[in-house]
């Protein structure tokens, strides 16, 4: 019998970030493996803008819709609460309880506050709880950490924590982010699956020919300083100071791309700057094509996807030691991993590689293979569901007192 999963996301399929492209594949991936999928989206971006805005449906995602369909998906929009975010778990329960009303569900995979209202109804109904997490929890619920002011204790803990406390399994996207679950939640391990995301193959597709040069560059992602944008600059505008200005950086992503703007001005490097904004799939795909190395120096990843993309691509990888990131770059293998901070020892890998173009090329060309055998979305799928079977199981003995005797 086909496990039947329902996905919920909180936000629009066209919000940019990991976590809506980790749940497309997801819900797409676990269909083509032959389990039965519907997405339950909220069909906003905002958080905690008052009033809520409206979205066209092209915003709302009409495109990645149309691809998750084409796989069996079944995909269903929620209208946004009037008044707060965290009100959008009202109408995914809602939504929810109707469901179940007509059809079984095995599974339902949450990520964040979408899944506030549902654990009662879970197991009125003898569905699984899962959780997919997906996020950098060290940063949300460390004690002492910066986000933890005290006015925002209780909102981390209501959004964050308790969902994850509340659940049967949790996927979580990589080693570091089970230890964190662990340590920090914390989550019993014997409920925690560590399954990594799996990259979009037609990543793989992107064309790589080696080149007597290195000086195309590439940086996407958010834009922000926890994402490592301004550390790439100041690499980049002290490789300037020294001479090399034979490069281009291309920066695609969201953010804070005014600032980004002001950092190339002031360290002199503007004019090799480009801001393409917000990307899809297909024009990632081709930027990804004309770059040489991907500049990622990012100190907060519960993955790092865009890692993931870059030497799925075939890129060569410079990076920060950090975070999940030492668990996708292979330092020395397939990038470059330095300590994170060095803006000095950034610089001079930047220069290195540049020095040495056929090196370089060769490390991307082993990051694409190393993504293929390990980072395919069909063996995170399988993963996925053997860790529902199990979890599926684990329900049905906990809830017939026979079936306990025989096991």
């Amino acid at each position: 019998m086909k496990p039947r999963i329902l996905i919920t996301l909180p936000f629009c399929l066209s919000t940019p970030g990991g976590m809506t492209i980790d749940c497309l594949h997801l819900a797409r991936y676990l269909s083509l493996a032959g389990a039965e999928v519907l997405l339950l989206t909220v069909q906003t971006q905002d958080w905690d803008r008052f009033p809520r805005s409206r979205w066209s449906e092209e915003e709302l995602g009409r495109e990645p819709a149309a691809w998750l369909r084409e796989a069996g998906v079944e995909v269903i929009g929620l209208p946004p609460h009037p008044l707060h975010f965290a009100l959008d778990a009202l109408r995914v329960r809602r939504a929810l309880a109707c469901l179940l009303a007509a059809r079984r569900i095995d599974v339902v995979l949450g990520w964040v506050h979408e899944t506030l209202f549902l654990p009662s109804l879970l197991r009125r109904h003898q569905v699984v709880n899962g959780m997919v997490a997906a996020a950098s929890y060290g940063p949300l619920l460390e004690p002492g950490s910066r986000f933890l002011r005290p006015l925002d204790r209780l909102r981390r803990n209501v959004l964050f924590r308790d969902p994850l406390r509340r659940a049967d399994l949790v996927i979580a996207r990589s080693e570091l982010t089970r230890r964190e679950l662990m340590a920090l939640v914390p989550v019993e391990p014997e409920r925690i699956q560590v399954v990594h995301c799996g990259v979009d193959p037609s990543f793989f597709a992107v064309p790589r020919e080696p080149s007597p040069d290195l000086r195309r560059f590439i940086f996407f992602g958010q834009l922000c300083a926890e994402k490592g944008i301004f550390d790439a600059l100041e690499a980049l505008g002290r490789l300037a100071a020294r001479g090399r200005r034979d490069w281009t950086l291309k920066v695609a992503g969201w953010g804070e791309a005014a600032a980004v703007r002001r950092t190339a001005e002031r360290l002199g490097i503007a004019g090799q700057v480009e801001l393409l904004g917000t990307l899809g799939r297909e024009a990632l795909r081709r930027e990804l094509a004309w770059a040489q190395l991907a500049i990622l120096p990012s100190r907060m990843e519960s993955f790092g996807l865009a890692n993931a993309e870059s030497q799925a691509a075939g890129l060569p990888v410079i990076a920060y030691h950090a975070a999940a990131v030492p668990e996708v770059v292979a330092a020395g293998q397939t990038g470059w991993l330095l300590p994170p901070g060095r803006v000095d020892l950034l610089a001079e890998t930047l220069e290195a590689a540049v020095a040495d173009p056929a090196a370089a090329f060769a490390l991307g060309l082993a990051g694409r293979r190393r993504m293929w055998e390990l980072f395919r979305p069909e063996r995170s799928a399988a993963l996925t569901l053997e860790a529902v079977a199990a979890a599926v199981q684990r329900r049905r003995l906990a809830g017939a007192p026979e079936l306990r005797e025989a096991a």
